[in-house]
């Protein structure tokens, strides 16, 4: 199958899957006499995997690790994988602590009877203020 077939079966771009292909992550070597990419089942496989690591907001160098221990190109022990989810479990429960405190300022910010008419703008200036719940705090804090 070519690209636009792979995309539409996976629900993924295809400039998103050519970025794979640039970056390593998405190998592909089979083309056509007219040099389009061809894609097969193999090749749903890899995707599906890097695309559910991806909405699970893994890395791209861990599911570079990841997949280099799949192809059997890199040799570990069970405990090392283990290590990295539990690495990804504590990143992704930081995103859920810093989206519940957004949720509950959100929540304290629209109950608030007063000064309905700048409802809009304090939520837009709460977003544009340093967050210190999130995993990016310390880029931005002077």
């Amino acid at each position: 199958m070519k690209i636009g077939e792979l995309a539409r079966i996976s629900r993924c771009p295809a400039e998103t899957i050519r970025y794979y292909e640039r970056i390593g992550l998405f190998p592909n070597d089979k083309r056509t006499s007219s040099n389009y990419r061809m894609y097969d089942r193999r090749d749903i496989e890899r995707l599906r995997f890097i695309r559910h690591c991806r909405n699970h907001d893994m890395s791209l160098a861990d599911i570079r690790k990841l997949l280099s221990i799949k192809d059997g190109t890199t040799v570990v022990a069970d405990e090392e994988i283990v290590q990295i989810f539990r690495e990804h479990m504590k990143n992704v429960q930081q995103q859920m602590d810093a989206l519940g405190a957004l949720v509950h300022s959100l929540e304290d910010l629209l109950a608030d009877p007063h000064n309905v008419q700048q409802k809009g703008t304090r939520i837009i200036d709460m977003l544009s203020a340093p967050c210190p719940d999130c995993s990016d705090y310390e880029t931005f804090r002077s």
